[in-house]
């Protein structure tokens, strides 16, 4: 954590020298033509600024920002928008309406083939240990697996979930999503190389009620087609009733990635995560 400090200290300065101002920034995201776009990903470059969308389209940051800063707006199977935060207004009662253009992305053939198939599993389990954490606060938490399939083969995601303690006020309900990226250009550390593998938002609803012996986990209606070098990544939205969520995890972990909703990067984690994805190779 003292990295962290350090860097959000520097970036501040940063903010200063260039000329930056306590901003609120607030707007709306749209399909082109009018439907809202739910949790889209608002980021202001350059700056340790952004936010995830509400159920509607709605955002609002505040922070150091100068007029000239530009503001990232990404969907997925849609462009992305680059604004400046002057075309965004930044008084109290504006709320700029973002348009987004479709842009869907061309999906590989889809061949299954006769032959063995075999589940591999990312994320193992924690029978032992365990991690307290609250995310009420604000959503866009991700982590993910990486994932490649054997030589020849082919890799199908089929489910995802989580380890939990079940405690009293334990976490009703949150809304999750599931973002899928193609690997295959990244040379370095993932950052924006990182491409979307999907043509479309894949949500999925937990529920308290569906935690068996300490486990959620949620299948997907399909199983869908991974590109041979992915990441998988489960994606923290909405829970708005201020519950507790306690996690069971063990001390260290390996081959997962996190990332926050403000930061254009991803780093290793260093401890395990609770989560898991299933797939399936054949």
């Amino acid at each position: 954590m003292t990295i962290r400090y350090v860097i959000v200290g520097l970036a501040a300065f940063a903010a200063l020298a260039a000329g930056a101002a306590q901003t609120r920034i607030a707007g709306r995201v749209v399909e082109k033509g009018g439907e809202c776009l739910p949790y889209a990903t608002i980021k202001v470059k350059n700056r340790y600024l952004g936010a995830v969308a509400d159920s509607v389209g709605l955002f609002e940051i505040q922070g150091a920002m100068a007029a000239s800063d530009t503001v990232v707006v990404s969907y997925m199977g849609f462009r992305t928008r680059k604004l400046l935060v002057a075309e965004l207004g930044v008084s109290d009662s504006t709320v700029s309406l973002v348009e987004m253009e479709s842009a869907p992305v061309p999906l590989p053939e889809v061949a299954v083939r006769p032959g063995k198939r075999k589940t591999v599993k990312y994320g193992k389990k924690h029978g032992t240990g365990m991690l307290s954490a609250d995310y009420t606060a604000e959503a866009g938490l991700c982590t993910g697996f990486e994932t490649k399939a054997g030589k020849g083969r082919t890799m199908w995601l089929d489910a995802v979930g989580f380890y939990i303690k079940e405690i009293p006020g334990m976490l009703s309900s949150m809304k999750f999503r599931i973002n899928i990226y193609d690997m295959a250009g990244v040379t370095r550390e993932p950052t924006d190389e990182f491409a979307d593998a999907l043509v479309g938002q894949i949500y999925f609803d937990y529920d308290k009620a569906d935690v068996v012996d300490g486990r959620y986990i949620w299948a997907l209606p399909e199983m869908m087609r991974l590109p041979e070098h992915a990441m998988v990544e489960i994606e923290f939205l909405e829970n708005r009733k201020n519950e507790a969520i306690v996690f069971k995890c063990n001390l260290l972990g390996k081959n997962s990635w996190i990332r926050e909703h403000d930061e254009y990067f991803w780093c290793t984690c260093p401890i395990a995560t609770p989560f898991f994805v299933s797939c399936v190779e054949n």
